[in-house]
């Protein structure tokens, strides 16, 4: 069996880390929360995680910013799993996978997008497709 991941979750709403880390956990990972302003300190003191899950918009250093900064750091190879529950609406209908912060998130280096909310089912094929970056 593959050994557990440690996910590194980055979201300012408490309810969502607490379901995340319970769905992490389900799936047999690890999962290490952190506020965005911690990411910066957590890239200078070298700790590793093997994905980095974060959302897309938050107050103090929105996702964008983060994935620029794990770009641009000794992190740049651990995949990114980029989320969010904010889009544009299509005819009067929630789209976020096509929203425009969803490609941007991507182009910015985010390995896969999620649309809040997802099923346990998408983290854990989301989590496989980062596994199989890593070991490329």
């Amino acid at each position: 069996m593959a050994r557990p991941l440690i996910i590194l979750v980055i979201d300012d709403d408490d309810r969502i880390v607490d379901t995340l880390v319970k769905m992490i956990s389900c799936l047999g990972h690890e999962a290490v929360c952190v506020e965005s302003t911690q990411m910066e300190a957590m890239i200078r003191a070298g700790s590793k995680p093997d994905v980095i899950m974060t959302d897309v918009f938050m107050p103090k250093v929105e996702g964008l910013s983060i994935i620029r900064m794990v770009q641009n750091s000794a992190f740049r190879d651990v995949p990114i799993l980029a989320m969010s529950g904010g889009g544009k609406t299509l005819g009067g209908e929630r789209d976020v996978s096509n929203s425009y912060f969803a490609k941007a998130a991507v182009d910015f280096g985010a390995a896969k997008f999620l649309a809040k909310p997802f099923s346990l089912g998408q983290l854990r094929e989301a989590i496989t497709e980062c596994r199989a970056l890593l070991s490329a």
